[in-house]
């Protein structure tokens, strides 16, 4: 366990460099076309100066939403990553912590799952994060995985669950496995997709696209 929680660490710290490189090349790119923009009518157009302030000002708002969206695309885009490189490393912690959910849950004289209760709170997972890797897991990784669980909607999926577990001939063990497959294809649809470097790419054509239009617009060509 101690080697798989160090090459997730370590793979995660070689993927920050490679999402700061990529934010460095990808904000050089849209201030430089926007300040080109900006630019543009001060240097080669032959607008009167207060179409030149108002063209200047178009330009300057332009540019600010379309970084502004560039960098909330990029940092859902950098979250995706760090999801999808910790999360295969994870998949004993959310065993562990999906038996926790079904152990507390689980009535067995009755064999019912007391679904009313409020299972975040019972989840202690820090505990089971040591018991699961037994050292000293980076911060990191806390964060990732306090992040999963105070998304993950544990009492809806077991209520799912639980019509499947009422509906079949389902041991307490088959239950876990049933319960642990319908967490983890939750987490798989909800956070290990979305935004790639073509949102990033696209959004750069349009904003070319908006800012070329709008000097057109303006008489600047």
């Amino acid at each position: 366990m101690k080697t798989k929680i160090s090459k997730a660490f370590n793979d995660l710290k070689m993927l920050g460099i490679r999402v700061i490189f990529t934010f460095i090349i990808m904000l050089l790119l849209f201030i430089s076309l926007n300040i080109l923009a900006f630019c543009y009518p001060l240097l080669f157009s032959n607008l009167t100066y207060k179409s030149l302030i108002f063209s200047c000002l178009g330009s300057l708002c332009i540019a600010i939403i379309f970084i502004a969206l560039a960098m909330i695309i990029y940092y859902r885009y950098a979250i995706n990553l760090g999801l999808n490189t910790a999360y295969p490393y994870l998949e004993p912690f959310f065993r562990k912590i999906c038996n926790s959910v079904i152990s507390k849950t689980y009535n067995a004289s009755s064999k019912k799952l007391l679904t009313n209760t409020n299972v975040k709170k019972t989840i202690d997972w820090k505990n089971s994060l040591n018991q699961t890797y037994q050292d000293k897991t980076p911060w990191i990784l806390k964060a990732i995985i306090s992040y999963l669980i105070n998304k993950i909607p544990f009492v809806s999926i077991l209520n799912q669950s639980k019509v499947k577990f009422d509906s079949g001939n389902y041991s307490k063990g088959e239950f876990n496995e049933l319960f642990y497959s319908e967490v983890d294809s939750y987490i798989k649809q909800t956070f290990l997709s979305g935004f790639t470097l073509t949102w990033i790419l696209g959004l750069f054509i349009i904003n070319l696209v908006i800012q070329a239009l709008y000097l057109f617009l303006m008489g600047n060509f």
